[in-house]
């Protein structure tokens, strides 16, 4: 502290026991005390930065922060805005080292062509493993708003894919979902960290990768089309809090369970039920009429080539799971040409 700051804070303590005039006059005699060393020096440039980089952090770090990013790119033809213009050492140097002493790291990444070499970008990032980044009280401060928008961000584009994508898939009674990539992309980010597989994981949905296929596009459009298998046929429940979240794996075989049950009910008064009425034990349909009674169960298709092709499909064995827990047994019969259910009570 300077001697002409301290003194002033001692000025009001002073009228106290001195009129108010008197002190005012005394603050005027004083004027601007300096000691003319280098330590007078450094602590009135420090203070400009202090004050350059508040109006920085706040105009360019902070709202990206708040948007859930780790990283900004900031033009220099903006940033010069904020800093000094007449800097005897080279800009990115005073910035780097700026940021530096804030806690936060900064790359440069320089314009490319001819007459764009002032140009570019200051790369500021945060919450790094560096032990003099990403420990500053000010990095810490990012990378939790950061890490706070981001979560926040993701619950809410996971809350879209679990309604457009899940849902309709699990009121129809089905367990799982293939769904490509390129239908993922509309939903997750990949360049801001959207882990899809581990999203889905966390609410206790299954992910895996079942196939990929070439696009058959050139140039590029060239590449893979890779799919990916949602279930919720097979939960484990590490923490039990997630009973409670939303638009979990949970919450998808409630809406499957009521769903099936809903299915079961209108097959047995529509179907079952008349032909009792007339006397008989059993009813035979072909697998299309089953189909059309229970969405959920996948039709078989066959391959001629193979003799004595046993086919077990596991939306046939759900069906029968669901059948004989009423005590109604059921009997499937797989052909080529013309599969059949037996009913039988």
């Amino acid at each position: 502290m300077l001697n002409r700051d301290a003194t002033r804070q001692l000025l009001p303590h002073l009228t106290k026991r001195f009129p108010c005039a008197a002190v005012e006059r005394i603050d005027q005699f004083l004027g601007d005390n300096h000691l003319n060393v280098a330590a007078e020096l450094r602590q009135v440039a420090e203070a400009k930065q202090a004050q350059i980089w508040s109006a920085f952090y706040a105009a360019e770090i902070l709202p990206t922060a708040k948007k859930g990013f780790g990283w900004v790119a900031v033009r220099k033809e903006q940033g010069r805005k904020c800093f000094p213009l007449q800097l005897q050492d080279p800009v990115d140097t005073y910035v780097r080292d700026l940021a530096r002493s804030q806690g936060l790291a900064c790359e440069v990444a320089h314009g490319k062509g001819k007459g764009r070499k002032g140009c570019g970008s200051w790369l500021f990032s945060w919450g790094g493993d560096s032990p003099q980044v990403g420990k500053h009280p000010a990095a810490v401060e990012l990378t939790r708003l950061a890490s706070g928008a981001q979560k926040h961000r993701q619950r809410n584009v996971w809350a879209k894919f679990f309604t457009s994508k899940l849902l309709p898939i699990a009121r129809i009674g089905r367990t799982k979902v293939e769904i490509d990539n390129v239908a993922l992309q509309r939903f997750f980010n990949c360049s801001r960290e959207d882990d899809f597989a581990k999203i889905a994981r966390d609410k206790a949905v299954g992910c895996e990768t079942t196939s990929s296929r070439r696009t058959g596009a050139k140039g590029r459009g060239k590449g893979l089309i890779h799919s990916y298998c949602f279930s919720w046929n097979n939960i484990s429940l590490a923490d039990g809090a997630i009973l409670h979240e939303p638009c979990t794996g949970v919450e998808l075989l409630k809406v499957v369970a009521s769903a099936r049950a809903r299915f079961w009910e209108k097959f047995f008064q529509a179907r079952l039920m008349p032909v009792a009425e007339e006397g008989l034990t059993s009813l035979h349909l072909v697998e299309n009429e089953v189909i059309r009674w229970f969405p959920f169960v996948e039709k078989i298709i066959f391959d001629y080539h193979v003799e004595g092709l046993q086919t077990k499909v596991e939306s046939f064995e759900e069906l029968k799971t669901l059948v004989e827990s009423t005590g109604v047994q059921m009997r499937y019969r797989p052909s080529a040409w013309a599969s059949a259910f037996t009913f039988s009570w």
